[in-house]
């Protein structure tokens, strides 16, 4: 059985400009523990922090509603025009 993990919900509202800081602040611990634990397991640091920053960019791709299902897709052609 896989641990939930407990974030503590945001205590100011949507439009407070200090709620981002007290989300990376919620999130920082859990963050470290992934670390600590790709990092157990063999990676390098830089390869986990690499990649969480890919997972995190095809996240964010893959909630816009003009991107969807295609991020790959998207990826690929953005990778292309920046070579």
């Amino acid at each position: 059985m896989t641990k939930r993990l407990v974030i503590p919900p945001p205590q100011r509202n949507k439009y407070d400009p200090e709620r981002f800081a007290d989300c990376q602040k919620a999130i920082e611990d859990h963050l470290l523990e992934l670390l600590g634990a790709a990092s157990d397991a063999g990676w390098r640091n830089s390869e986990i922090i690499a990649a969480i920053i890919a997972v995190a960019e095809k996240t964010q791709l893959a909630q816009d509603k003009f991107v969807g299902p295609s991020v790959d897709l998207y990826l690929r052609k953005f990778m292309k025009k920046r070579d």
